[in-house]
């Protein structure tokens, strides 16, 4: 029953659903509305446009980690694939996983096993992006975290180090599979027999199917991570130069980078395109670290998300549409990456 689609959904909406109502709880809709009406739509509309060109080194980044066990591919082929899958998330949580490698690989050719391989070493970049920004985060914002959240005045350091950790695990992952197995081995060492073995093939697989495309991913890993990151946090600056003359105004560019890890950790949860928890911990984050009334900062969440989830979804189902794929043949493509051993073959 865990394991069926309509419970992961169900759960999924009510994460969501719920996280919606936390955000919206207590507001003063009138003032609300007048945060909403008082936003310069066309400067929301050029932030989503910046956050695309952050879609575009992302493309250029899985392009490249593609390119040991692909050859030559287009950068728009893998942006439209991109876009496709972000559309297919913004209705079905980690649908795109699916829709981008099959949309991807039908326009280049390519085996179906060399797309779906090169997730797995997009998602340890974005591991390591997001744990070093939040390392730097806690660092820069330790004493305003401290007085907000006294806890956090004494274990600051260790949470840095914590962050560290995982960052470091998932470069040695990324970039010596070998030695991670062998970590996740040691590690598991302790546990019950039967996670242990569970562990184990985990590691295997890692190690499996990094092989194949490990090669040359270094410098798009670092270049494009960093790239992606900035364009995000330039985004977010950018819509908040659409509510002039409020308290958005004195979060500024360091500020937005804070903005960007709370939007990471929102679109890592299994939601819908983010819908409740990009809310909440945005407007949270506004409200607590930089002072901004709780229903301008639900305004700004509100409309940045609004915005970049019509675009995207619009621009991703025609993307779709377009190459002929639809969630039924995607549905089919699904289970031939199971079917093959290795991922380079």
């Amino acid at each position: 029953m865990l394991k069926h689609p309509a419970f992961r959904y169900a759960l999924a909406v009510l994460i969501g659903g719920g996280a919606l109502y936390l955000a919206f709880y207590r507001q003063h809709l009138h003032r609300l509305a007048e945060d909403l009406e008082g936003a310069n739509l066309l400067i929301i509309a050029a932030g989503t446009a910046v956050m695309f060109l952050s879609h575009l080194v992302r493309a250029w980044r899985y392009k490249m980690f593609l390119r040991p066990v692909a050859g030559h591919t287009r950068l728009f082929s893998a942006f439209r694939a991109l876009i496709a899958g972000y559309a297919t998330n913004n209705f079905i949580p980690r649908g795109g996983d699916i829709v981008r490698p099959v949309l991807f690989s039908k326009r280049e050719n390519i085996p179906i096993t060399s797309s779906v391989a090169v997730l797995l070493i997009e998602r340890l970049a974005d591991l390591i992006g997001l744990t070093a920004l939040l390392a730097v985060i806690v660092f820069a914002f330790h004493g305003k975290l401290g007085r907000e959240f006294p806890a956090l005045a004494v274990l600051w350091l260790p949470i840095v180090f914590l962050f560290g950790l995982i960052c470091l695990f998932a470069v040695l992952i990324l970039f010596s599979e070998k030695r991670a197995r062998r970590m996740i081995e040691f590690f598991g060492r302790g546990l019950p027999k039967r996670f242990r073995g569970a562990v184990e093939r985990g590691a295997a697989r890692i190690e499996e199917g990094l092989r194949g495309v490990r090669t040359g991913s270094a410098i798009p890993a670092l270049v494009g991570t960093f790239g992606i990151s900035v364009l995000y946090t330039a985004s977010m600056y950018v819509s908040t130069l659409a509510f002039k003359g409020t308290g958005l105004a004195h979060v500024g560019l360091v500020g937005c980078f804070l903005l960007q890890s709370m939007s990471g950790i929102a679109f890592i949860l299994p939601v819908p395109g983010g819908t409740g928890t990009y809310h909440f911990l945005i407007s949270q984050a506004l409200a607590i670290m930089f002072g901004v009334p709780p229903a301008l900062a639900i305004a700004f969440a509100t409309l940045t998300h609004a915005s970049n989830y019509l675009i995207t979804s619009i621009v991703g189902i025609l993307f779709m549409m377009a190459d002929g794929v639809s969630l039924t043949s995607v549905r089919k493509e699904n289970v031939r990456p199971r079917m093959v051993a290795t991922p380079s073959q």
